[in-house]
């Protein structure tokens, strides 16, 4: 059997992807390294935009009982506080959501499912082959499986990435530094931000009333000087346990991600395509993952319905791969830029006190973050 596409990953990019073509009658196959879902290690976050998205898509029922963020509030290194909200905005979500990621997860692959695709569970792709017109793929259980299309949804250590000598070398060292943590107080509707020194910063979303999600980003020289990860995390975490209302104990599972970004030389080939992390993700400071899956699975099926083809997707993966190219440009420019800034606690506080001029500017800065504007038209909203 020939299958349509072939999916590697079965997280959001690979289920909504594979969700859209299986409802279009497309024979589709996920085939999933992990033999179960299970809560993945991230900020858990969906930004405004990505709310909208998925109301667009008819999958809003997925953020069912999860928590609305309603803004987000910036700590600068000397305690500068820019608390903004999320501003409205003709057909676009005012709030972004605090999501449980096996929840999700779990829930976009049952859609998928529920569509028609098939799943394959604790299937590890070890070699993967064009034969003029097909793709194999061949796993370590010794299974064999062609498709038309082949398509790397596989995260930011894409196997499909490395397989077609796509990946990029990342020079950056930092590393993601996550745990979830009991609340001893109800903290605001809102994700918080912790900036400190030399870059490192802590995300703090709460998941609900009981649950927070702390992600902390430094330097692998930072867990060498503190000793370990938990060291690490624990030393940072000091700082700022009585703002958010949490406690330290020695029974805290600190886990790591590495690395956590990712970057590609292309993100299509002849027959297959990237999308999500797979397709390179720059760590935007506030979390956009998930946002990123959905909006390139989404272009990428588009763009295939705009030039179908039963033989060479050519056309139609030029043309995702331009839509990507154009939708993200700007907002990746800013997440450098934001890496950099952040690295001047000068510069923070001077860009704090700019925004905290008023209302408007926090608002229009928050837009930004939360796709709600462009970053032209957000900057232009602050400064006029």
């Amino acid at each position: 059997m020939i299958y349509d596409a072939i999916v590697i990953g079965a997280g959001p990019a690979g289920c909504i992807f594979s969700h859209l073509m299986a409802k279009q009658g497309n024979k589709i196959l996920i085939l999933e390294r992990q033999s179960e879902i299970k809560r993945k290690v991230c900020g858990e976050y969906l930004c405004p935009e990505g709310v909208k998205s998925l109301r667009e898509l008819d999958l809003n029922h997925v953020l069912s009982g999860f928590k609305h963020l309603n803004g987000m509030i910036i700590h600068s290194p000397k305690g500068a506080v820019v608390d903004s909200n999320f501003p409205a905005s003709h057909g676009r979500s005012n709030y972004g959501v605090s999501v449980n990621r096996e929840v999700f997860d779990n829930r976009l692959l049952s859609q998928a499912m529920e569509s028609g695709a098939q799943v394959k569970m604790g299937t590890t792709v070890v070699e993967i082959k064009f034969n003029s017109s097909f793709w194999q793929i061949k796993t370590f259980d010794g299974g064999e499986f062609y498709c038309r299309l082949l398509i790397g949804a596989d995260g930011r250590n894409s196997f499909v990435a490395k397989s077609l000598n796509l990946k990029l070398e990342n020079e950056k060292k930092n590393i993601a530094l996550h745990a979830w943590l009991p609340c001893k107080r109800k903290l605001p509707r809102k994700g918080q931000m912790f900036i400190f020194d030399e870059g490192c910063y802590i995300g703090v979303d709460p998941i609900n009333d009981k649950e927070v999600n702390i992600s902390l980003v430094c330097q692998a020289k930072h867990i060498k000087k503190y000793g370990s990860a938990n060291d690490t995390f624990e030393f940072y975490l000091n700082k700022i346990k009585d703002q958010i209302g949490v406690s330290i104990t020695k029974e805290i599972k600190v886990h790591t991600s590495f690395p956590i970004e990712h970057s590609v030389s292309d993100i299509i080939k002849t027959n297959v395509a990237l999308i999500g992390d797979a397709a390179g993700f720059v760590d935007p400071i506030t979390g956009e993952g998930i946002f990123n899956a959905i909006k390139t699975a989404h272009m990428l099926v588009q763009s295939l319905e705009d030039y179908p083809s039963l033989v060479s997707f050519e056309q139609g993966l030029l043309n995702y791969k331009q839509k990507k190219e154009l939708y993200f440009k700007e907002k990746t420019r800013l997440n450098k830029g934001f890496q950099w800034l952040i690295r001047s606690k000068l510069l923070v506080e001077i860009v704090a006190a700019f925004i905290n001029l008023s209302q408007k500017k926090r608002d229009a800065f928050i837009g930004i973050i939360g796709n709600i504007y462009t970053p032209f038209r957000g900057v232009m909203k602050m400064i006029f």
